[in-house]
């Protein structure tokens, strides 16, 4: 039976920040089986869009005093240094509630003690750790910059890290910790770095400017125009975003743990008898995309490292099929060992072993067309399930995996040395401002469109499909480059005068390579540099470069 106690959580940030989402699962997920859904109230104190504004702050603060005069709370659990802060600044509007607090990275236990029905869990951070695990895996970087901001979180960290450039003794690799930028000097900094760097990223929440730094609008931006790879400490928000990785913390365990100290105290324990927990727990956590993206070797990563966005195998996409197979074999096998068990003890008790025999072939006969019938049902959902697998549900263009096996197929059949390969990476510009104006509905239609457009370029020869997100792979077999570069425009062209949205043009970007023997791996890399190239340069342009042939014998 659920119990009637009450939890109030109190999240430092807001309900979209993917930290604060992730941890008020962890928290919410363990507090379910105990709590009843309405006795546990969710307050976001909103600290990353309203730092440092003292207004705010009062008004806060007198909402809670009086909302909270007729929902007491029984235990109060605090997400983050602001809402543990918030807690001790007005101890007068709950009392001697018991709470548990987590996330804190700022605040001081040694210079301000919690008071005795306080207790929880320290974040910490992985700082030298994350330095280490970069030389790891990338040897020859040259610099680490440590990226940070001037908010009391980041001041912290900052203190932190200087004491760890005086104890950096690596000769060869340079530490430079850089905080307080404007957006502008950010990204200054970003196109000053080369493919011979690393970031570390801190903590980015507010900017010298006073512009909020949001992690799920403007990190991307910054790791896809960086040359240099990012690294980072916190998994819920950074992976996804375009940052390679790093030892990382886990919000969801984060919030299972506090929210298991919450029962322990409504089970009667008192917060003084549970022991404060002096660090978060750290996990290499890793983007394989990126890990692509800058070659970097997956037996360099520690041991038991968590690997995210991985491709998805022949057995992931199958699992259900392959164990439903075995599942149906067992049971033919227990069929038939019971059918062979039976047959034994007839043929002792039976005096006609031909009438014995005549039974037993019938119901072998009869369970091997079961078989033959289960069997075929299931190559015929194997197959509509290998359609749907190799099809973009969107656009109903092939989808990476497609494209993926048609290129090895290119390699395994061979091609005629002097025949011309052209493969061409679109990508539609500015989508991501584009959704965020219009909503992803209309981003939907676009790339539905733009689809469209491209299918109807494409010749018997030719082969497309969606290659993710708003980009489309264009193979002009047997095409030379003259070519290719003239129908590539007549599309961008056609694009752009489609009337797809509104009041604006659409427009893409075009990387294309041209190769007659040339890995056609490597000739995709080629591809997807000159895109970089297009978009650098202005976008709405098609950027190619000529692979010489191989002329290795």
């Amino acid at each position: 039976m659920l119990a009637n106690d009450r939890v109030l959580i109190i999240h430092s940030y807001h309900p979209q920040y993917a930290w604060s989402a992730a941890i008020n699962k962890g928290i919410t997920e363990a507090l379910r089986p105990r709590i009843k859904p309405e006795h546990i109230y969710i307050e976001y104190l909103d600290n990353r869009r309203f730092v440092q504004d003292q207004v705010f702050v009062i008004y806060i603060t007198q909402l809670f005093r009086y909302k909270y005069q007729a929902f007491k709370p029984d235990v109060i659990i605090a997400s983050d240094d602001y809402a543990l802060q918030f807690l001790l600044k007005n101890l007068e509007i709950f009392g001697n509630t018991p709470t548990v607090y987590g996330g804190i990275s700022v605040h001081d236990f040694e210079k301000e003690p919690a008071p005795l029905h306080y207790t929880g869990i320290s974040e910490g951070s992985e700082i030298w750790g994350n330095l280490l695990l970069i030389k790891q895996i990338l040897p020859n970087t040259k610099t680490i910059y440590l990226l940070s901001d001037h908010t009391p979180i980041g001041a912290s960290l900052v203190s932190e890290a200087e004491q760890f450039l005086k104890d950096w003794e690596d000769e060869t690799t340079q530490l430079d910790l850089i905080f307080g930028l404007t957006r502008k000097g950010l990204y200054q900094l970003i196109d000053s770095v080369d493919e011979n760097d690393a970031i570390l990223l801190l903590t980015l929440n507010k900017l010298a400017d006073g512009t909020y730094f949001s992690f799920s609008e403007d990190l991307k931006p910054l790791t896809i125009r960086s040359k240099a790879p990012f690294f980072g400490m916190i998994g819920a928000v950074l992976l996804g975003q375009g940052v390679v990785g790093g030892w990382m913390s886990s919000p969801e365990q984060h919030g299972r743990r506090m929210a298991g100290m919450a029962l322990e105290i409504l089970d009667g324990t008192a917060p003084r008898d549970i022991p404060p927990i002096g660090k978060a727990e750290f996990r290499p956590a890793f983007d394989y995309e990126q890990l692509s993206r800058f070659n970097i070797d997956h037996k360099a990563l520690p041991p038991n490292s968590l690997i995210v966005n991985q491709p998805r195998t022949i057995y992931s996409d199958y699992k259900n099929y392959v164990l439903a197979g075995l599942l149906v074999a067992l049971w033919l096998i227990s069929i038939i060992v019971v059918l062979v068990a039976n047959v034994k003890k007839r043929q002792s008790r039976e005096v006609s072993l031909s009438e014995v025999k005549g039974k037993l072939e019938e119901k072998v006969a009869l369970r091997t067309q079961e078989l033959s019938r289960a069997n075929k049902q299931l190559s015929e959902l194997n197959e509509s399930s290998k359609s749907q697998a190799l099809t973009d549900f969107l656009t109903q263009l092939p989808n990476r995996r497609a494209g993926n096996d048609y290129l090895q197929s290119l390699i395994e059949d061979g091609l005629n040395p002097n025949d011309p390969l052209s493969i061409a990476l679109i990508d539609i510009d500015h989508f991501h401002a584009l959704n965020t104006e219009y909503g992803h509905t209309e981003g939907d239609r676009v790339l539905i469109r733009v689809a469209q457009l491209i299918l109807q370029a494409k010749r018997s020869q030719d082969f497309v499909c969606r290659w993710g997100g708003e980009e489309f792979l264009f193979i002009l077999n047997d095409t030379q480059s003259d070519t290719a570069q003239q129908h590539l425009n007549q599309l961008r062209s056609e694009i752009e005068q489609a009337n797809i949205v509104d009041k604006q043009h659409i427009t893409v970007s075009i990387g294309l390579a041209t190769s007659y023997d040339t890995d056609k791996w490597e000739q995709l890399h080629q591809a997807e540099t000159m895109l970089y190239k297009a978009k650098t340069n202005g976008r709405n342009r098609l950027c190619q470069v000529n692979i010489p042939a191989n002329t290795e014998t």
